[in-house]
């Protein structure tokens, strides 16, 4: 039950697109489409909407998953607010880490720039607040 809501959960937030561009249209939610897409005037600003709809649908997913009564795929401290700013953190934390993985290999750094943001996001999540 937890990997089928996480794997539906993520499936959303990578909606509507994985690849680079899509329809003729350019797709910002991959690595390097954010990266454009902030540079752009008011960009930045977009991209704290994004998450802030990112936190939405993951606090429903979680909320979900817990009514049902299944395990949340991901746990953050009762303490801890969780908002744009964190969830960009967060992501630009796991990109850094997955770039360390093979430093050298430019094609697995091209996959990196390719990836989902949102698909990086739940995964850093789920290992940065394990449930216990």
């Amino acid at each position: 039950m937890r990997w089928a809501g996480l794997i539906v959960l993520a499936a959303v937030i990578a909606w509507p697109a994985l690849a680079e561009e899509t329809a003729g249209r350019k797709d910002y939610t991959s690595v390097r489409g954010m990266t454009e897409f902030e540079a752009l005037p008011g960009g930045h600003d977009l991209m704290a909407i994004y998450f802030h709809a990112v936190d939405d649908a993951l606090g429903y997913g979680n909320f979900y998953l817990t009514a049902r009564g299944g395990a949340p795929f991901f746990c953050p401290p009762a303490k801890l607010a969780l908002n744009a700013g964190n969830y960009r953190k967060i992501l630009l934390d796991e990109v850094a880490r997955l770039r360390r993985l093979k430093p050298a290999n430019k094609e697995w750094q091209d996959k990196i720039d390719r990836s989902n943001i949102g698909m990086i996001l739940v995964d850093a999540l789920y290992r940065t607040f394990p449930c216990k």
